[in-house]
């Protein structure tokens, strides 16, 4: 699914480097914050704008994330793709898989999807699990 959907990304948008990505987006990915357009799934978790495969759990809304819980959230809020890029090439070893990305999204779930697949992190911010097999 992931190679469909960068299939569809690259004839809609140019492909960047990781450098030009993350120097465009150097603040929070502030998209994490907006409340217009959000999903909650059959678990009852929210997932916030467009980021499938990201999750908050309904007992910690309303209330800020603790960071030991949701790093994952909580840096790319905070800190923007480049922080992800950087937090998780730091404590999980994790370097950029291609040369361009159509946009920060696709970096950011490739680097999930790095993360639960490859690396077997279980997290309840990445969730649904089966939705990074797919």
């Amino acid at each position: 699914m992931q190679e469909c959907v960068s299939s569809i990304l690259k004839q809609i948008l140019p492909e960047k480097t990781v450098s030009d990505i993350t120097t465009e987006n150097a603040v929070g990915c502030t998209e994490l914050a907006r409340v217009d357009h959000f999903h909650i799934d059959l678990y009852e978790n929210y997932i916030p704008g467009l980021c499938a495969g990201l999750s908050i759990k309904r007992e910690d809304l309303d209330k800020p994330l603790d960071y030991g819980e949701y790093p994952i959230i909580s840096c790319l809020f905070s800190e923007g793709i480049g922080g992800l890029v950087s937090y998780v090439s730091n404590e999980y070893n994790y370097e950029v898989q291609k040369p361009t990305y159509a946009s920060k999204c696709e970096l950011c779930y490739e680097i999930r999807r790095y993360l639960v697949v490859d690396k077997g992190v279980e997290s309840k911010e990445l969730q649904p699990y089966g939705h990074y097999l797919n």
